[in-house]
């Protein structure tokens, strides 16, 4: 009777520890963004990031002069910037970022022969302050994001979009792209190996369904600003 009733407390232990975990990571969104010229701007909120400091990295690529061009940029929210809402209940973090203007180009309105048709857009969000850390603005702004997810700044959530631009209403409209069906972005987790001197290692993976680390007890999602425990 003992050993049963200590498989039941054992499997309800497991059952706790695997649902707080899958919460946890599930909860990392980019609900909505809006989208207007500037360059290209985003305006919009995150919602289950905590109160941790992130970076909001816009990246965007369109045509000027029927060659293609990129442009990027970036906002630091700091960790107490986020708002809660009595309404949905939800906290929520508030972003305003905008890219650069790619060379000689811009979205000025009115008669312009260098304008910039959007296409594409992504935003990304990291833990903590890209610019501080060892992945430099220098790198973010050649272009190299994918040096950003690293143990001190892995990537929490990102979203892809297609624009539309049109130069006569000087308006920009970019609609989410979905991946694999549902897909929302992607969220970095600290998974466990099981061994003992290297305990984690980080992995990037879909925020619907967590490729299954949901139901592992010791991986930690999403992982912690600080990186993956040693």
């Amino acid at each position: 009777m003992k050993r049963k009733l200590s498989t039941i407390l054992t499997v309800l232990v497991i059952a706790v520890l695997t649902i707080s975990t899958a919460d946890a990571g599930g909860g990392i969104k980019i609900p909505s963004a809006n989208f207007s010229l500037g360059s290209l701007i985003a305006d919009g909120f995150l919602q289950g990031t905590g109160q941790t400091t992130v970076t909001v990295v816009l990246e965007a690529t369109g045509t000027c002069n029927t060659v293609q061009v990129s442009a990027i940029g970036f906002q630091i929210l700091s960790g107490n910037e986020e708002e809660e809402s009595e309404a949905e209940n939800t906290n929520k973090r508030p972003f305003h970022v905008e890219t650069n203007n790619p060379g000689d180009c811009n979205n000025d309105p009115g008669p312009n022969g260098s304008f910039v048709f959007w296409t594409q857009a992504t935003i990304s969000v990291f833990s903590g302050d890209i610019t501080q850390s060892q992945c430099s603005l220098a790198k973010v702004c050649a272009g190299l994001l994918s040096s950003a997810i690293t143990t001190s700044n892995p990537l929490l959530v990102e979203q892809d979009y297609n624009c539309r631009t049109n130069q006569d209403a000087h308006t920009v409209s970019c609609t989410p792209i979905k991946k694999n069906g549902s897909n929302k972005g992607t969220v970095a987790i600290c998974h466990a190996t099981g061994n003992k001197k290297n305990p984690y290692v980080l992995l990037t993976v879909n925020v619907n369904g967590l490729n299954g680390h949901g139901k592992h007890t010791n991986d930690i999602i999403p992982a912690p600003a600080d990186g993956c425990p040693n």
